[in-house]
Parts: C-alpha cells; sequence; structure tokens
C-alpha cells in the first residue's frame, strides 16, 4: 500500500484541475475553488460523477445553473476571490 505521499495523478486528474484552472481565468477569479473543479468535472463526459449525474439531470444543465450562482451578483456580495 502506498502512503499519501507516493501517490500519481493520472492524465484525467492533471486535465481535470488544467481546466478548472482555466475555467475560474475564464470568469475573472483570482482562485480556484470546489465550484471550478466541478466544473471541469461535468465538462467531461467520462467522469465517474459526470456518468452518475447523467443518471439524474443532465451534467450541462448542472455545469449552467454553477456558472449562473458563481457569476451572479448574489455570489459576488457573499464572496471574496479569495478562499
Amino acid at each position: 500500500m502506498s502512503t499519501p505521499d507516493e501517490l500519481t495523478s493520472t492524465p484525467r486528474y492533471d486535465r481535470i484541475v488544467a481546466a478548472s484552472r482555466q475555467i475560474a481565468w475564464d470568469l475573472g477569479h483570482s482562485y480556484v475553488g470546489v465550484e471550478h473543479l466541478f466544473l471541469a468535472i461535468v465538462d467531461d463526459p467520462d467522469a465517474v460523477p459526470t456518468q452518475v449525474l447523467s443518471r439524474f439531470v443532465g451534467p450541462a444543465e448542472v455545469g449552467d445553473a454553477v456558472r449562473d450562482l458563481i457569476t451572479s451578483e448574489r455570489w459576488s456580495s457573499r464572496r471574496s476571490d479569495s478562499p
């Protein structure tokens, strides 16, 4: 069994993290949060969470709802651009 320090990342993980950074940048955020990771995950049709979501709702619909929330005035007034 490996230790946490010995775990390696997968190519999909690396793509998701890179995509989440790009999403945060595109939205004008100065941080990468769980919401950006979530958006990157639901954009990947092969990701397990996306496949599970698709059984109940369209992942694109969920992604749109998250984008709408985190770009809304309400969200901005409740949250600063720091983690």
